[in-house]
């Protein structure tokens, strides 16, 4: 049983988030006010296409979310592509020296549970997440190679295309 479960946010959870995110102090308002009232105002888009869909990864005995997930489904011919546009970590997380193994692990286990994000589910849809940064592309990397190791049967294929991190669905 994986100790991560992904699914959309509740006004309940968002604030149990946002209150344990803020507790970290003033940096952490600085930085993530404004992805707290983006979560609020997309509350409901599930449905979606083309729209900002916010998720949060909770780890198994917590009410809020170690990861918050913004992704975007669009339709496409061959089936719907779901990009994750932004996966923003708890402020626990930021030091990425001290927590590499813990963002691992959380994108090892968010990947395989974003395949099921999309509400169209045609067959063959991706699931793509960028590399802006050079920390993050060796982040995405590493993924890769352990997801590569330990396939899941939901996977069909999933490759480095650039700075991409692509993954078909089964």
């Amino acid at each position: 049983m994986s100790k991560f479960t992904l699914s959309c946010f509740t006004d309940v959870a968002l604030l149990a988030t946002k209150s344990n995110w803020l507790a970290f102090g003033d940096e952490s308002l600085a930085v993530n006010s404004r992805l707290f009232e983006n979560i609020q105002a997309h509350i409901g888009n599930e449905d979606k296409d083309h729209e900002s869909i916010y998720y949060g990864l909770f780890e198994s005995g917590n009410d809020f979310a170690v990861a918050i997930v913004e992704v975007v489904t669009s339709p496409k011919a061959k089936g719907t592509v779901t990009k994750i546009l932004n996966v923003d970590l708890s402020p626990k997380l930021w030091d990425i020296s001290t927590s590499r193994r813990d963002i691992i692990d959380i994108y090892v286990s968010l990947i395989p549970k974003s395949l099921g994000l999309s509400t169209k589910k045609k067959k063959g849809y991706l699931l793509k997440l960028y590399g802006r940064t050079t920390e993050f592309l060796s982040v995405l990397y590493s993924v890769h190679v352990a997801i590569a190791e330990n396939k899941p049967a939901s996977i069909k294929k999933i490759d480095m295309d650039g700075r991409w991190l692509v993954i078909e669905h089964a």
